[in-house]
């Protein structure tokens, strides 16, 4: 067990990670994908009721990592959790500065990908991918 995995194995009941792909290379800035992992399985934590659904698809074209919870969802409010300092007024959880999302969505505009926020299909909370193009970085 690596280090990273170490650190969400308290968390192994609720969390499920699986990876999908063909044995292709993944170009990213492996430290910015693996904070803004960490924000989004973090962010999770705090609203999954049960289940965290982490998966890892990579093809030639495109990469994506998605995280899904069977929490509440966002309710309409998505956008607005992207910008610096937001924060979900309604949540009795006060921890966090509201800097998650915001550093999510900037890693995934690094690698000329998006950030996207939609109902989770598979566990009924939220879901939110981080895509990009799998091109080498020159």
């Amino acid at each position: 067990m690596t280090q990273r995995q170490e650190k969400f194995f308290l968390y192994k009941p609720k969390v499920a990670i699986k990876a999908q792909g063909n044995d292709i290379a993944a170009h990213m800035d492996k430290q910015s994908i693996i904070i803004a992992t960490q924000n989004l399985i973090m962010n999770a934590l705090r609203f999954t009721q049960t289940q965290i659904n982490v998966s890892f698809y990579c093809d030639g074209e495109r990469c994506e990592i998605k995280v899904e919870d069977d929490g509440p969802g966002f309710e309409g409010k998505g956008k607005q959790l992207l910008a610096a300092f937001a924060r979900d007024k309604d949540q009795s959880d006060s921890s966090g500065y509201g800097l998650g999302l915001y550093i999510v969505h900037k890693v995934a505009i690094w690698h000329q990908g998006a950030l996207t926020l939609q109902p989770s299909t598979l566990l009924g909370g939220a879901c939110l991918c981080i895509r990009w193009r799998n091109h080498k970085q020159r």
